[in-house]
């Protein structure tokens, strides 16, 4: 089985690799790490060239993408094409060119947004929006992809390891260990589901 893992550098990323390579239930798997030196998410012919380099795979997890934290006031045309392009057209675009890779009808994608979706937070506009978008996207997708793939996606609360450099922003929020987020990406590609929202710590 072969997983394909975009943001394999960064703490939710690593965080997957590490359960799944202790994941004792499947012994096969085979492991695809990949970041921002091997791909752009937001540039479409990058992707294509990364798809057709790997080959073929089973399933697919998106830790990655970036957002502004600007305030409606504040924020600029800039800041919202970074937004929109990066984390929401990235992950679009990742099942969008993706599919016709998967080995069989059976395999997922598995995508990433966040807790202030549905918990607002200073200056969390941009990020919110995004978010709200993927749900909406993994929601009608799972219905258009039924027969070629599953699609899911993690909704994380604030992560505990990268908590001291981000607990001025989330006033009153829990964190959540990267252990605990890691199985939901877990329950996404083992699991039956399809156009789900799988929300951690809250």
């Amino acid at each position: 089985m072969k997983i394909v893992i975009i943001g394999s550098n960064g703490t939710i990323g690593s965080g997957v690799v590490k359960f799944l390579k202790n994941f004792k239930l499947y012994n096969n798997l085979e492991i695809i790490e990949a970041n921002s030196k091997d791909l752009d998410i937001s540039d479409v012919e990058s992707i294509k060239k990364f798809f057709n380099k790997i080959g073929k795979f089973d399933h697919l997890i998106a830790t990655t993408g970036s957002v502004a934290f600007k305030t409606l006031a504040d924020s600029q045309t800039q800041d919202w094409d970074l937004s929109l392009n990066n984390k929401l057209m990235g992950q679009i675009n990742l099942v969008k060119y993706g599919v016709p890779y998967l080995t069989n009808n059976q395999g997922s994608f598995t995508l990433t947004s966040g807790i202030i979706v549905d918990q607002a937070i200073k200056t969390g506009l941009l990020a919110s929006t995004v978010n709200g978008a993927l749900h909406a996207f993994v929601k009608t997708a799972s219905y258009e992809l039924r027969t070629q793939a599953r699609i899911n996606v993690v909704s994380p609360a604030p992560l505990l390891e990268s908590w001291e450099g981000y607990q001025s922003y989330f006033p009153g929020f829990i964190p959540v260990s990267a252990k605990e987020v890691a199985s939901h990406y877990a329950k996404a590609i083992f699991g039956i589901t399809s156009g789900e929202v799988f929300k951690v710590g809250y």
